[in-house]
């Protein structure tokens, strides 16, 4: 019923998308837009970064994402959000083998209050909006990484991403450039910290194997230091073994992931597995499994599947074409088993502006008083510098 409800929507929308790529497919440009119109308008900022870099050796990057979504219902009338956030990241590498990285974030709900939130209001226990931030500004990484044995070793030590370093994939785990939908940016079913004090140290012994171990702050706050507050009591713990193998020269990476946390007198572990393969040099399939402890975590067992093309149009060598799928079984078993299908189109019209259409099916919202489904449709604009 859904589905045919929507169908003339949907597709309107993906038509319209072909028409355009088809219109635009000779196009020798890998963007959209060539010459890019706003060359002249970041030129200046383009000096300024080339010159810091060049003087100082500290290399900035300044992005700006606005994500804008509209939900078929909701528990109220606030059907729609727009939000956006911005971050400046940084490296400077002072010396052979060691750099310092930072990175200072926020965001804000621009259409409705700061305390709006669009999963909620569609009862979604997963999130449709991996990129909210309501945080006014905050340095949610400060970290220092040294190379040791000929980069055989790398040790980051700081305040540090966990989700930076364990459970990675190619093709789902950025909410600015991949899927929106949280399950697909990062396992529900881990029980990630926040942004805050922590060391992760790599191990690569060759060019096909690697291992990992972290430690962090397992009741941390990105947005403080939150060094006040660590102890033996509040800790976060990973190791992660990875394989990177070649299949006819098709690059894939498989990921096994063994966590434990303490928090509050509560001690509580899982596991996760996460893999990427390229089948062919613009196709590549992903998978997540995770399975947990209930006490921590929301979900207790999660999998997420699905696929990318890479250069869906001859020449657009940056646009990514995508489809996936999450479920998980929720700890509390007053709540429903969630659902998530989404697709998404992502266009890079100039070489510092990229447009993402997007399209998420939630099916049985875990916290929705009804089993209705919804349909979130949405668009993210990112610019980049």
């Amino acid at each position: 019923m859904l589905i045919t409800k929507y169908k003339q929507w949907v597709t309107f929308i993906f038509a319209s998308t072909c028409l355009a790529a088809q219109a635009m497919a000779q196009e020798s440009a890998s963007t959209w837009i060539d010459p890019d119109p706003l060359a002249d308008l970041l030129a200046p900022l383009a000096g300024a970064q080339q010159a810091l870099a060049e003087q100082t050796g500290l290399e900035v990057e300044l992005g700006y994402t606005l994500i804008g979504q509209h939900a078929s219902r909701a528990e109220d009338d606030a059907r729609g959000l727009l939000s956006g956030s911005f971050d400046i990241a940084g490296h400077w590498a002072p010396i052979d083998g060691g750099a310092l990285g930072f990175l200072v974030e926020g965001g804000q709900v621009i259409d409705h209050n700061r305390s709006e939130d669009l999963s909620a209001n569609i009862g979604s226990g997963f999130g449709v909006n991996d990129d909210l931030d309501n945080t006014a500004i905050a340095m949610t990484e400060l970290w220092w990484e040294h190379l040791l044995f000929d980069g055989a070793v790398t040790v980051t030590l700081g305040k540090v991403d966990q989700t930076a370093f364990f459970d990675a994939n190619a093709l789902a785990n950025d909410e600015t450039a991949q899927f929106l939908a949280t399950p697909l940016v990062n396992s529900p079913a881990v029980a990630f910290p926040d942004n805050g004090p922590g060391a992760v140290v790599r191990i690569d012994p060759c060019e096909h194997f690697y291992v990992q171990l972290g430690v962090g702050h397992s009741e941390a706050v990105a947005s403080r230091a939150s060094f006040d507050t660590l102890s033996r009591h509040h800790l976060f713990g990973a190791v992660e073994v990875g394989l990177k193998p070649e299949f006819a020269d098709r690059p894939g990476e498989y990921r096994l992931l063994l966590w434990n946390t303490q928090a509050d007198g509560t001690s509580s572990r899982g596991f996760s597995i996460s893999c990427d393969q390229h089948v062919t040099e613009r196709v590549i399939v992903f998978a997540r499994f995770s399975d947990a402890d209930h006490d921590v975590v929301d979900f207790k067992r999660f999998v997420s599947a699905g696929c990318g093309l890479v250069e869906p149009i001859a020449g657009r060598t940056d646009d990514l074409l995508a489809a996936g799928f999450a479920w998980a079984d929720p700890s509390d078993p007053t709540r429903r088993e969630e659902t998530i299908l989404e697709t998404f189109y992502r266009a890079q019209l100039t070489e510092s502006v990229a447009l993402t259409g997007d399209v998420q099916v939630v099916l049985n919202p875990a916290d929705a008083v009804d089993d209705e489904s919804v349909v979130v449709v949405g668009f993210r604009l990112q610019l980049t510098q």
